[in-house]
């Protein structure tokens, strides 16, 4: 599953490199019963709707999305659920695009394809995190002769 900073790319994505906090709340949300400790695939399931080792359908997804939007009225409510749908939904589409593909591609020790793929998922994730502070540091060393040549 995609790591928080892609969680974080993909809600500014949706919502058009403006989302509120309580849809970036959302988006992370699923994930936050990792913060106890010894936690297990089938409790971490739970937050994700997972049925019997699956996810649920896309179909079963909007429609628990739909009876949660409409459990209250307020926008910060209706953006965390939104957010929090959004994750479930990357959480899916990862896992039949690039967790698939990774495990077609992975020729090392099949009892190790979860740890590799996490290490590899850490590395992703510090490259994105690195990028965006490089992004953002050279667009403010920019400003900054901006500045001085004013």
């Amino acid at each position: 599953m995609p790591y928080p900073m892609v969680h974080f790319a993909i809600a500014s994505e949706l919502c058009l490199r403006n989302p509120s906090p309580s849809f970036l709340i959302g988006s992370i949300a699923p994930d936050a019963v990792h913060v106890r400790d010894n936690v297990t695939r089938k409790e971490k399931g739970i937050t994700h709707f997972v049925c019997e080792d699956r996810f649920p359908s896309i179909e079963v997804l909007k429609e628990r999305c739909l009876d949660y939007l409409n459990l209250n009225d307020e926008i910060d409510w209706k953006d965390y659920v939104l957010g929090y749908f959004a994750h479930i939904y990357a959480d899916i589409r990862w896992t039949e695009t690039v967790y698939t593909n990774f495990e077609c591609e992975y020729r090392g020790v099949k009892d190790e394809i979860r740890k590799i793929y996490n290490i590899e998922s850490n590395q992703v994730e510090f490259d994105l995190i690195r990028r965006e502070e490089l992004g953002r540091s050279r667009s403010q060393q920019a400003a900054s002769r901006k500045r001085l040549h004013y």
